[in-house]
């Protein structure tokens, strides 16, 4: 029993290179006709987001005071909080303090350099625990060392991909 392998037809193979010419003209005229929208479409966003900016920074500056202004309030009044860490003002809003994400920081007088010199005089098990170290290939290296080493030894091969392009001529 035979196979029958067909062969895919791309579009524009069989162009001729004046078919191409004007192909080419007209993928360019797309690609500024694109960019021409993007570039309007970013100024109508601009401009109508322009009238709204003050007033929505004037917004965050209130925002930002009336808070400021409330936690002053809230800290010179704990006995409006009892034993909890918030409570609900008239008008229904809840004020209160809420507890963050733990987070590791320096004492005054340390620095995290001098705290991982302190960890590696620690004994072996305490420096595994809590210092890493980050191995990682270095491709740079290897790509200037690819003519001296036998690199498919150790599972590396090399290639360049070959990409297509179209560089447009602007002037008209």
């Amino acid at each position: 029993m035979s196979k029958r392998v067909s062969k895919k037809t791309v579009p524009g193979a069989d162009y001729t290179r004046d078919e191409a010419t004007v192909l080419a003209a007209s993928v360019v005229a797309s690609q500024i006709q694109r960019e021409r929208m993007v570039a309007e479409r970013d100024a109508a966003i601009e401009s109508a987001a322009r009238p709204y900016r003050p007033a929505i920074d004037q917004a965050d500056a209130e925002i930002k005071d009336g808070l400021a202004r409330l936690e002053a309030w809230a800290t010179a009044h704990p006995e409006e909080f009892g034993n909890a860490e918030s409570t609900v003002l008239p008008g229904g809003h809840r004020v209160g303090w809420r507890l963050g994400n733990w987070s590791a920081k320096t004492l005054k007088g340390w620095t995290w350099d001098k705290v991982k010199e302190a960890l590696q005089a620690l004994p072996k098990n305490w420096r595994d625990s809590y210092l890493r170290t980050k191995t990682e290939v270095n491709r740079e290296a290897i790509l200037s060392a690819r003519e001296t080493v036998e690199w498919a030894a150790l599972g590396v091969s090399f290639a360049q991909e070959r990409r297509f392009y179209l560089d447009p001529h602007r002037e008209k």
